[in-house]
């Protein structure tokens, strides 16, 4: 018996080391560690590239707001700015309160590379050419995050109030994809 506490106390330091907490009133409880064999990430990594692909729906979107002349792309970025703002404050609050500390990951540094060329793009345009390319980068990100929900960020998870947020984005960006489409005709 002491050896298995002993060893899950070393997986619970080793999670700990990767940017995984426990919840304050469970440290040291057994029930408490969460390890998921096989998973692409860890939980802590799982929140970061969650946060990274909100804030870069909330980046994209701003900028359509300031420099776009389209109406229907400017709606549609204002949505984005509302909707992926809100999961940013709740992602905020959830992290804060499972005491996890986002950490960086290969996936991680691909998603701030791919929203750097992305900006640079947008920024290299001016209207109308830069609504049609907000309107289709936002077909092209919302397909890619709606796959990395699916196959990376939610096999990796099994805290019920990270999978329960998981789930609620996965049905909220399947709604913007859905939104994406049906604009993307009307910006010229």
């Amino acid at each position: 018996m002491v050896e298995h506490i002993a060893a899950a106390k070393a997986i619970q330091n080793a999670l700990e080391d990767d940017g995984v907490r426990t919840p304050a009133g469970n440290a040291g409880d057994n029930d408490s560690l969460c390890f998921v064999p096989g998973a692409k990430l860890t939980e802590a990594q799982v929140a970061k590239v969650t946060m990274l692909a909100n804030q870069d729906e909330v980046s994209e979107g701003n900028q359509e707001l300031g420099k776009g002349t389209a109406a229907p792309a400017k709606t549609f970025a204002q949505r984005m700015v509302d909707d992926h703002g809100a999961a940013l404050a709740r992602l905020d609050r959830l992290t804060a309160a499972l005491d996890i500390v986002p950490q960086e990951s290969a996936e991680s540094r691909k998603l701030k590379m791919q929203a750097r060329d992305a900006d640079s793009i947008l920024g290299s345009l001016q209207p109308p050419a830069f609504d049609a390319a907000y309107m289709d980068l936002q077909v092209l990100d919302h397909v890619a995050v709606l796959a990395m929900i699916k196959q990376d960020l939610l096999p990796s998870v099994c805290t019920a109030d990270i999978k329960k947020e998981l789930e609620a984005e996965r049905d909220v960006v399947s709604a913007h994809l859905d939104l994406a489409v049906t604009t993307r005709p009307q910006v010229p």
